[in-house]
Formats: structure tokens, C-alpha cells, sequence
């Protein structure tokens, strides 16, 4: 089961997620003591960890295949967000289905989702006098313009809701 984890707030978790996390036989993480806080916060006790990071992940996955197919619930989380997007998981995730077992992911809460809330380019926020508006830009429209003047609004709301800019993160190439 792959579960998304809170980005900064633990209480954003879903109750799905520590469910899934309680249940489990095995809890595969980025980094024990990490996901330590996360599961002592949700009141669960005594788990077996699974280091699950850029250089165990190789090895990591053999481990999980065979947990899985001898029947037992194994859990991937991360440090912050969803496993095998932009943190380790991916590999893990392949080995898995190559050896014919599934993985079920669960949905968390999502900063993409949020983000985009907060930049005016939704049905929800668009420009008054535009009936309707016309949903997320730019990632369909075939304007160079349309794309890089939503990328610039994503980069607006992260700035505002973090207070901080990353100058590396706002190039358009």
C-alpha cells in the first residue's frame, strides 16, 4: 500500500492512511526515525521497519516482494508527501508489479491540489466577467505564453505559502 504522509501538518493525514499504517505487517520508510514521529503521533505501537531510501531501495525491494507474497501487509511511506512522485518508491514500486503483486496507493492530501487553489487559474477562482472561467491553464493549451504564465502563479502561491522562493525552482526552460 502505498500512502501518502502530511507535508508539515501530521494532522493532515487521512484516517485511511493510519489505518493502513496500523494494519501493516511491515512499514517500508524513507527513514525510521523519521516516520517515528509520524507513527508515535497516529498511537501506534511497536512497528517493523523497512528502510526504504535511494541507497537501500534496490535491495529494499526483494524484501518487499517476498513480504508480499508470503501474504503479509506491507505499508511504503515517505518522509513528506507520496512515495515513488519526487521521494524514493518508484523502484520499489516496479519490482513489485514486475512480480505480478499489486500496489494500491491512497491518496492523501495533496500540495499540488492546494497549490493550485491558491493561484486564480481554477473554475473556482477565475477572473470576474469570464462566465465559467475555463479550469486549470496551460497545461492543455498549446501557448508557450499561457504555460509560463501559469508556471509564474504557481511559483507566486508557493511563495506566499512557504514565505520563502527558491531561485532554482522559478526557471521556465
Amino acid at each position: 500500500i502505498l500512502v501518502a504522509t502530511p507535508i508539515g501538518n501530521l494532522g493532515d493525514i487521512s484516517p485511511r492512511a493510519r489505518e493502513a499504517l496500523a494494519s501493516a505487517d511491515v512499514i517500508a520508510c524513507e527513514d525510521s526515525r523519521h516516520s517515528g514521529r509520524l507513527v508515535k503521533h497516529l498511537g501506534i505501537e511497536s512497528p517493523r521497519y523497512l528502510v526504504v531510501n535511494e541507497h537501500t531501495e534496490h535491495d529494499a525491494a526483494r524484501s518487499v516482494v517476498d513480504a508480499i507474497a508470503s501474504g503479509k501487509r506491507v505499508a511504503l511511506i515517505t518522509d513528506a508527501g507520496t512515495p515513488a512522485v519526487s521521494d524514493p518508491g518508484a523502484r520499489l514500486v516496479w519490482s513489485v508489479q514486475a512480480a505480478g503483486l499489486r500496489c494500491v496507493p491512497l491518496p492523501g492530501a495533496s500540495s499540488v491540489t492546494a497549490l493550485l487553489s491558491a493561484t486564480s487559474t481554477t473554475k473556482a477562482t477565475a477572473k470576474p466577467g469570464n462566465q465559467g472561467g475555463r479550469g486549470v491553464r496551460a497545461w492543455g493549451e498549446p501557448s508557450a505564453l499561457s504555460r509560463a504564465w501559469t508556471w509564474r502563479r504557481l511559483i507566486q502561491a508557493a511563495t506566499m505559502i512557504t514565505g520563502r522562493l527558491d531561485r532554482k525552482s522559478t526557471r521556465l526552460n
